[in-house]
């Protein structure tokens, strides 16, 4: 995940890994680190309980629990808020 992170673009505030195979998750630049660690201590966890995971075709990330896949994906909230014009400077008269 950081490392394919470096070479994507970011689209309406998120990385944008379509068409990577990479684990699902909407995420800024800026919390890179945070996702891998997160996502690092879920799976390993886990899997020490006999889950097992992986990304399917469609590129979602998967995890089977008593046989049951179920889909994964970590959302980070993005407040955005407009950021009005600069001011003009004042005219000297």
């Amino acid at each position: 995940m950081v490392k394919n992170a470096k070479a994507v673009k970011l689209k309406n505030g998120f990385l944008d890994y379509a068409g990577k195979h990479v684990l699902n998750a909407m995420i800024s630049s800026s919390v890179i680190e945070r996702c891998a660690i997160l996502f690092d201590a879920l799976i390993k966890e886990r899997e020490a309980e006999g889950y097992t995971w992986k990304i399917n075709a469609e590129g979602k990330t998967m995890v089977t629990v008593n046989d049951e896949p179920i889909a994964v994906r970590l959302v980070e909230r993005l407040d955005k808020h407009p950021i009005p014009p600069p001011q003009a400077p004042p005219r000297r008269s």
